[in-house]
C-alpha cells in the first residue's frame, strides 16, 4: 500500500514523505535534518527505505535540509536542470552525488513513474511532480501563483493531489507583511490563495481525484479553517459531498496525517 505524509508543510518549511511500497521518496527538505530525521523516526520510518530526494525549488523553506541530509543519506537527488545547476553553485550538495534532471523527460525510479510539473513561481526551475504507481497517480504542486493550462493538464486524473491554498485574501491584505511582499504572494509569480485553489478542485475531481490535501498554508496569512472552508463550498457547488464523493485534508505546520491511497 501507498502513503503520503506531510511532515512539514508552511511557509516556514516543507517536507513529504511518500511510499511506494517498500520504497520512499522525500519532496523537499525544507526545515532542519534532525527535525526531519526525527519526524522519520517518530513514524517508525526507516530512513534507508528512502532512495531518492525530490526538490521542487531552491527557495529556502523547501531546501534547507538538504545540504546535512545529503550528507548523512547520499541518496540522489531529483529536480530540473536549473534547480540543480543552483543547488552545484551554491555548494549544497556533494560533488559527487547524484543528480538527476527530471525536466529533461520523465524519470523511472523502478517502483514508480515521475514526470516533472514546471510551473510560474518566482524561482527559476520550480515545479511539481506527478508520481505514477501502477494503475495509480498521485500529483503535488504548490508554489504557485496561477495554474496555468499545462499545470491543470498535468495534474488531471490523478487520485491524490497535494495542492497549494497558501493564503486568504483578506488576511494577507489587511496583514502587517510590507506592500511589495504582499504584492509579490498576490502575483502570478507568488502563491495561490485559498479562493484560487479551491476553484480548480471541481474540475481535478470530475477528472479522477478522490483525495485532496491542502498543504503549504501561510501561518500569518491563513487558517485551516478557512482553507477547507473554501475548498468544501466549491466542491459543494457541483454537488460533492465530503467524505461521500471525495476526501479533504489540509496539512499542518507539522505532523501531518497519513493519506494511503
Amino acid at each position: 500500500m501507498a502513503k503520503l505524509i506531510p511532515l512539514y508543510s508552511s511557509s516556514s518549511g516543507n517536507s513529504v514523505y511518500i511510499s511506494f511500497g517498500e520504497s520512499a521518496v522525500l519532496v523537499d527538505c525544507g526545515t532542519n535534518a534532525k527535525r526531519i530525521l526525527m519526524a522519520l523516526e517518530e513514524r517508525d520510518i526507516d530512513p534507508n527505505t528512502i532512495k531518492a530526494i525530490f526538490i521542487t525549488h531552491s527557495h529556502n523553506d523547501h531546501i534547507s535540509a538538504l545540504k546535512v541530509l545529503n550528507k548523512k543519506l547520499k541518496l540522489p537527488i531529483i529536480a530540473s536542470k536549473d534547480t540543480l545547476d543552483y543547488l552545484c553553485n551554491n555548494d549544497i550538495v556533494l560533488k559527487d552525488s547524484k543528480l538527476i534532471d527530471v525536466s529533461a523527460k520523465d524519470v523511472d525510479l523502478g517502483f514508480a513513474g515521475v514526470e516533472f510539473i514546471p510551473t510560474s513561481h518566482d524561482c527559476k526551475g520550480s515545479g511539481g511532480f506527478k508520481f505514477h504507481f501502477g494503475e495509480k497517480s498521485l500529483a503535488l504542486c504548490t508554489d504557485l501563483g496561477v495554474v496555468t493550462d499545462s499545470v491543470r493538464k498535468a495534474l488531471l486524473g490523478s487520485e491524490i493531489v497535494y495542492f497549494e491554498s497558501n493564503h486568504d485574501v483578506n488576511m494577507l491584505t489587511k496583514g502587517p507583511y510590507p506592500p511589495y511582499l504582499k504584492q509579490r504572494i498576490l502575483s502570478e509569480h507568488g502563491h495561490l490563495s485559498n479562493n484560487a485553489s479551491a476553484s480548480e478542485l471541481p474540475l481535478l475531481l470530475q477528472n479522477g481525484a478522490q483525495k485532496f490535501i491542502l498543504g503549504h498554508l501561510s501561518k500569518e496569512n491563513n487558517l485551516p479553517t478557512l482553507a477547507k472552508s473554501a475548498a468544501t463550498a466549491s466542491l459543494m457547488n457541483i454537488g460533492a459531498k465530503e467524505q461521500q464523493d471525495y476526501m479533504l485534508y489540509v496539512a499542518p505546520p507539522q505532523n501531518g496525517k497519513t493519506v494511503y491511497f
